[in-house]
């Protein structure tokens, strides 16, 4: 992502916002606005104001634009008079290289002893490490909330995206349920869903979010004339619908495909619709689905994905029209950076895409696909093109410009009104529009077509459906009782429900016939399963036996060869193993310095297979490789949707990977921040002092949200020396091994995982067989009455995958700090 110098004033607004900032009645109604007596004047107690966020790590994520452009806004704002910062829990700094972003951990000293501090927390779908400190906290506390996706969108295609959705308007309620904590709604409709969940009027005002393009000034925009011709279908030209957003289910991608449908039938045009946005691989089935509607309507559909800002430039300048019927939108930034790139907007007025819009010449009220195409035609028009651009900047973003949104800011933070409620002055209701051109009428027949004819099978919302506290009940209650996914498999389920029927007269033997069925194939599974550990067991002593004559005979010649070298090695490597050992020699030093020939030439297609491999065995959506080296399995587990990164102690691993997503960290001596479903450490943790063994892997075992995979070098008890890997620093056999991972993670290992992950090809191609172990954090459902954490109870169980348990996804990111309290007082 790249940033951008945020000017918090267009030419147009520049004396307005000056005269704002710089009057003395401005001063005097924000020194009055913070508790304790501090003000934002010159010569008195100078203000903090902490803005958090959770992530700032993804290319495109609108709430981390809208923190990072707050903070800047208000750095050039009340620079002088406040102290701002800003802090996150996972940072990716490669997208923000001009940024100061701050771990959370130094939030809580900066504001918890400063009762005139501001905190602006910018909610996502909950946070509830951070929200348990935050609603205790004594000073001005700010929830910037903008808005949460209904479960409804996402029940038929994630239930654990289902989960998140009911979670984040769950968290909100108990956070709203501190009289203390103010709401900044990023529009009218996100304020009046929050009112109608509960949350009074008074605590919440409305502050528009930052785009990246409203950084720009007004000038830097192109002007009408510059705007990209559009396409004339009279010439046989295609028109190029283009539509920015998430590829999630209340995107409305399906009334899109069929929107253009209707344009093809009704002008017998080429049409092309291009959509740019974040694909998820959670929800892979709604992408599936789309682009077998437009396969079967006949419509060229091209996905661009998650592109950067050039590329999207390049998109906009491209479009001849940019269609939006999203079906929820808490703001819907997408459509205003259209119109500042003098694209012109057709638009459903749903949600509060509906707001700024409700004058627009060519949005519906309705989601009608022929209307739709007809005003698509209209849009394409030569002369009507550049009147409704024109039209467009004057009297839509006119209403939304950095002018606006300074001043909502400032307003805020004074506990005032920053602008109008809905139907007041916002906009006049009747404005001076450019008249449409002649709408060509609908061929005869238009309503008959079968292909037609089934648009209207599509599941549409309606434009202004809000959540209810009833709609939450429901979905809490579902979410309780389904207690595992639908997409686990038959006998899970079947277990789940208690064989459960419908069925009043069959009831009972089809009960009965099921539970002998399943119960006879449980059976069986286990006894496979036994049957598999006995056989693991015997080649596991078989293959003991193997190493204890191996370390025998390569120990004597060490001391029969080299009896030398091997102390000079050790010694070196207690000097400073990383500047010594682990380099380019190391990795490809022809098996010369270790056991790696030509690492960066071997280990592309390993990493593939192995990446492959834990996916399909544990379908994480985000993991974490330590000791990665150059990272190719994250590379490869990223190609697969996972949410990966890497760690490792090596300055040349780190820039042979020259990816953001790979940062340098030991684990012996740095804490690990932030949470993966997947935590894996292949031939690594033998490499550790044992002094520091044990913090190393405690910092695995807390880094991991749901499974552990550590494979560690087993060698012959007693060996002080491995001439294949000089950097061995600890030697112990399976069983060691074993007691020692139980008793630092405080669980027993996962022999079935165990068993499936190293009996795969990976495995044992690269004998790995004896050397897994697999352990998976339980996880604790607290009873409804109980809590924790300031009144936050534990989250739900996880969603199950093939029978085991796989936690909710977090986005976390491992980011080096120097451990505090939780370090050994060797490793500090």
């Amino acid at each position: 992502m790249v940033t951008h110098p945020i000017v918090p004033w267009s030419e147009e607004t520049e004396d307005a916002i000056r005269t704002l900032v710089h009057s003395e009645q401005s001063h005097a109604g924000m020194g009055a606005s913070f508790p304790s007596g501090a003000a934002l004047v010159p010569g008195t107690t100078t203000a903090r104001i902490a803005l958090v966020v959770q992530g700032l790590f993804e290319l495109s994520d609108s709430i981390g634009y809208d923190c990072v452009g707050e903070y800047k806004l208000l750095r050039e704002l009340i620079a002088g008079r406040a102290e701002i910062r800003i802090f996150a829990e996972n940072i990716r700094p490669t997208n923000y290289p001009d940024l100061s972003i701050e771990s959370i951990d130094r939030l809580w000293p900066w504001v918890e002893k400063e009762s005139s501090a501001t905190v602006i927390y910018h909610y996502c779908d909950g946070w509830a490490a951070f929200e348990a400190r935050f609603v205790g906290l004594k000073c001005r506390r700010i929830v910037r909330w903008h808005n949460n996706t209904p479960p409804w969108f996402l029940a038929p295609y994630s239930m654990d995206y289902t989960a998140r959705s009911t979670r984040g308007f769950r968290n909100t309620l108990r956070i709203a349920a501190v009289e203390a904590v103010e709401f900044w709604a990023n529009s009218f409709f996100s304020a009046r869903q929050l009112s109608f969940l509960g949350v009074e009027e008074r605590r919440i005002r409305v502050v528009y979010p930052i785009s990246r393009f409203l950084a720009a000034r007004e000038k830097d925009a192109p002007a009408p004339a510059e705007a990209a011709p559009a396409p004339s279908h009279e010439r046989d030209e295609t028109i190029r619908i283009l539509f920015v957003g998430r590829i999630c289910p209340h995107k409305g991608h399906k009334h899109l495909v069929a929107t253009c449908a209707a344009l093809k039938r009704l002008a017998d045009c080429k049409v092309e619709l291009v959509i740019a946005g974040r694909p998820d691989p959670a929800l892979q089935s709604y992408l599936d689905d789309a682009r077998r509607l437009a396969r079967d309507l006949s419509v060229p559909l091209r996905i661009a994905g998650e592109v950067t800002e050039e590329a999207l430039r390049r998109l906009y300048a491209s479009a001849s029209v940019f269609l939006c019927l999203s079906e929820h939108e808490g703001f819907g930034l997408p459509v205003f950076e259209a119109m500042r790139m003098g694209v012109p907007v057709v638009a459903w007025r749903s949600t509060a895409v509906g707001e700024l819009l409700r004058s627009h010449p060519l949005a519906m009220d309705s989601l009608d696909y022929s209307g739709l195409a007809r005003r698509i035609l209209a849009a394409c028009d030569p002369t009507y093109r550049g009147l409704l651009v024109a039209w467009q900047k004057k009297h839509v973003l006119g209403a939304y410009n950095a002018g606006i949104v300074a001043g909502q800011l400032l307003a805020g933070l004074k506990r005032a009104d920053a602008a109008p409620r809905r139907g007041e002055s916002a906009g006049e209701d009747v404005l001076e529009q450019p008249p449409l051109p002649p709408l060509d009428p609908l061929p005869d027949g238009w309503e008959n077509p079968p292909e037609i004819a089934a648009l209207s099978e599509i599941a549409r919302d309606t434009a202004e459906r809000l959540m209810t506290r009833h709609d939450l009940d429901s979905y809490l209650a579902l979410l309780e009782r389904s207690r595992i996914s639908f997409e686990a498999d038959f006998f899970h389920r079947a277990m789940a429900t208690r064989f459960h029927s419908d069925r009043p007269i069959l009831g009972s033997f089809l009960r009965m016939l099921r539970r002998a069925t399943l119960s006879t194939q449980s059976g069986i599974v286990s006894a496979v399963a036994m049957l598999e550990q006995d056989l693991f067991g015997r080649a596991d002593k078989i293959e003991a036996e193997l190493r204890e004559l191996r370390g025998a005979f390569e120990a004597f010649c060490a001391r029969e060869r080299a009896p030398a070298n091997g102390t000079a090695v050790l010694a070196a490597a207690a000097r400073d193993p990383t500047a010594i050992f682990y380099d380019a020699p190391y990795f490809n030093g022809d098996g010369q310095y270790s056991g790696y020939f030509c690492y960066t030439r071997g280990a592309v297609a390993p990493s593939r297979e192995l990446a492959k491999t834990l996916f399909e065995l544990f379908r994480p959506a985000s993991a974490l490789d330590a000791g990665c080296a150059a990272g190719y399995t994250v590379a490869a587990l990223r190609d697969l949707g996972v949410d990966a990164s890497g760690i490792d102690i090596s300055e040349w691993a780190i820039k042979e990977a020259r990816s953001p997503f790979v940062g340098r960290l030991d684990i012996s001596t740095q804490v690990i921040e932030g949470s993966f479903d997947l935590v894996i450490a292949y031939d690594v943790i033998d490499h550790i002092a044992p002094e520091r063994l044990a913090f190393a892997m405690q910092n695995l075992w807390r880094a991991t949200a749901g499974w552990l995979v550590m494979v560690p070098g087993l060698h012959n008890e007693g060996t002080t020396f491995d001439r294949s890997e000089p950097m061995h620093q600890v030697f112990h056999d399976r069983d060691w091994w074993q007691s020692f991972l139980e008793q630092q993670c405080g669980v027993p290992l996962d022999r079935v995982a165990t068993a499936a992950l190293s009996n795969t090809d990976h495995s044992r191609a690269f004998g790995y067989q004896g050397r897994i172990f697999v352990v998976r954090k339980p996880h604790l459902r607290p009873k409804p009455e109980s809590r924790s954490h300031a009144g936050f109870s534990l989250g739900p169980k996880p969603a199950r995958t093939n029978g085991h348990a796989r936690p909710t996804r977090t986005n976390g990111h491992a980011k080096p700090t120097r451990p505090e309290a939780d370090t050994p007082e060797h490793a500090k």
